[in-house]
């Protein structure tokens, strides 16, 4: 679990049912309704970037983007990072 040190607060309204609809599953689980509010938000937000991806792959596709092998991206994804980091 994350440190107070590297966590950040983010206010949040949320309707009643959904309100209600939180506090049922962090029950169910055993967790706070935080710790629950974080996890699936978290968990959307892998959705959002998986669905980017496949925006993005699907693009390529079209214009007849070239086949790129899953060690060769991250090792171009590796040394943008570093570069941009300088």
């Amino acid at each position: 679990m994350p440190t107070k040190a590297t966590t950040k607060r983010v206010p949040v309204a949320l309707e009643a049912p959904l309100y209600e609809t939180l506090a049922t599953v962090a029950e169910r689980d055993g967790v706070s309704m935080s710790q629950k509010a974080r996890d699936l938000i978290h968990h959307a937000l892998e959705i959002e970037e998986d669905e980017a991806f496949e925006t993005l792959v699907r693009g390529r596709m079209r214009r007849g983007g070239k086949f790129i092998p899953h060690e060769e991206f991250w090792r171009e994804v590796r040394r943008r990072r570093k570069a941009r980091a300088r």
